[in-house]
């Protein structure tokens, strides 16, 4: 069979598609997908927020995978296909939680895990007899698992040039406004260290850990990083606040080739951490965490939400405040949004909560809905000051150019220029197409006479910023 699987676009508020000319990073559904797939079938990937989708290509079955915000648009490409007897199965976080919507747009939808399923569905894709609702009801087991399929992946459709990973699944925190847990379970399920070294082996140099919490088994991690040092990858993946604040956990990060962590910081008001479930931040200093991670030559992608039921137009001024002071490289902002699948979704569900229609407009980008403090409107128009504001020159100078970090500067001004043009602040833009062409060049500023030079600013920053 000819299978096509597609990552569909984003659209905006009005509904219309966005086009960018690369998304930020490839993620791991779709090459690992194409892997578990049995037999020789003809399997290419389309990531349609760059790529143009041909619907009068022959196809014999189209696969689709989509968060919440993106599920209006695999619909929509679902019923064009449909149109044409092409047969359609969705699988992914939406369709996990909203699984008979799913179906009233595609043959087959894939609920939770594809493993133990991929196969029958296949094989019935094959007879003509693919219908409903596919499920493996028990987690299932992390050994032997294929390799993703790394080459379909157009390196040319990504920002950063680094191909995904994954080594552990789940995770055993229920926050609030998160869909992980309901979707992996709440037990932290782990690969074989050996196993995950030989997907890293055919990954490339340049990796994305994709894990929602890699390090939540410290002993775990210390095992994976030891045995990672001798491949000299570098390598992006996520962390929380408690892992972060671990200095043997950070340093054997470091010398197993991290650059960059993700760090959930979330929000700095200790009620609503509390409210949220957010446990590993409650009794963790974020800002020693913060620092730990700057200690050892690692750049931190700090994430925060602002729509907490204590927010007001104070927690922005906060939020800015706290990345100039602290020099946040990178900061992830999202307007806190009830995911379907996440328990606040559910609760909201059941109390009778008005939410705006539209899970186009459930990006972390717009309010959903108002809080005790907050209108909708109101929300929005912090969110994009806040924005504006991280990203001014004299703020990107501040967080980057002392101890000199200079491909987040490039970061930071992409970020920029996005925002200017009313964008968010990663996704792509058409100006900066020759801009991501010098990414390569930046590759000796990995080099170790540089990171110990690097490493020493970054130690004298980490003891005296507070």
């Amino acid at each position: 069979m000819k299978i096509r699987l597609i990552n569909p676009a984003q659209l905006d508020a009005k509904g219309r598609v966005v086009k960018i000319n690369r998304e930020f990073v490839s993620g791991l559904t779709l090459p690992y997908v194409a892997a578990l797939i049995p037999g020789g079938h003809d399997i290419s990937i389309i990531e349609e927020s760059v790529e143009r989708i041909d619907f009068d290509d022959p196809v014999d079955l189209v696969g689709l995978t989509a968060i919440s915000c993106r599920a209006p648009r695999a619909y929509w490409i679902a019923d064009q296909y449909k149109k044409r007897g092409v047969p359609v199965i969705m699988g992914g976080f939406h369709a996990t939680a909203l699984p008979e919507e799913a179906l009233s747009h595609c043959d087959a939808v894939v609920k939770g895990e594809a493993e133990g399923v991929i196969n029958r569905v296949i094989e019935d894709a094959v007879n003509g007899r693919m219908k409903g609702i596919y499920e493996q009801k028990a987690p299932h087991p992390l050994e032997g698992l294929p390799t993703p399929r790394y080459d379909l992946i157009n390196r040319k459709n990504f920002f950063m040039p680094a191909n995904p990973v994954q080594a552990t699944r789940g995770c055993p925190y229920h926050c609030d406004f998160c869909s992980v847990s309901p979707f992996f379970g709440s037990r932290h399920r782990k690969r074989p260290v050996a196993d995950v070294l030989a997907d890293m082996a055919a990954a490339g140099p340049y990796l994305v850990i994709v894990d929602d919490n890699l390090m939540i088994d410290r002993d775990y991690a210390l095992e994976l990083f030891t045995a990672m040092k001798p491949l000299n990858k570098v390598w992006i993946g996520q962390v929380d606040v408690r892992s972060a604040a671990d200095g043997e956990l950070m340093k054997a990060a470091a010398d197993a080739g991290c650059r960059m962590l993700y760090l959930g910081i979330e929000t700095l008001d200790k009620v609503s951490l509390a409210r949220t479930g957010k446990t590993p931040n409650l009794h963790t200093d974020a800002q020693a965490a913060l620092m730990q991670i700057k200690r050892h030559h690692i750049d931190a992608f700090v994430s925060m939400i602002i729509g907490f039921d204590n927010d007001t137009v104070a927690t922005a001024r906060q939020i800015v405040e706290f990345c100039d002071r602290m020099r946040v490289p990178i900061l992830f902002l999202y307007i806190l949004t009830p995911i379907p699948g996440s328990p606040m979704f559910e609760r909201m569900q059941r109390n009778g909560t008005p939410l705006k229609p539209g899970w186009h407009l459930y990006d972390g980008m717009h309010s959903v809905f108002d809080t005790p403090s907050l209108k909708s409107a109101e929300l929005e128009t912090l969110y994009m000051a806040i924005q504006k504001k991280i990203y001014t020159m004299p703020s990107i100078l501040r967080r980057n150019f002392f101890p000199p970090h200079l491909f987040l500067l490039f970061l930071n001004l992409w970020a920029r220029k996005n925002v200017h043009s009313g964008l968010h602040p990663w996704m792509g833009n058409t100006r900066w197409r020759r801009q991501l062409d010098i990414i390569p060049l930046l590759e000796p500023l990995t080099k170790p006479w540089i990171r110990k030079i690097s490493r020493l600013l970054r130690f004298t920053e980490g003891r005296f910023t507070s």
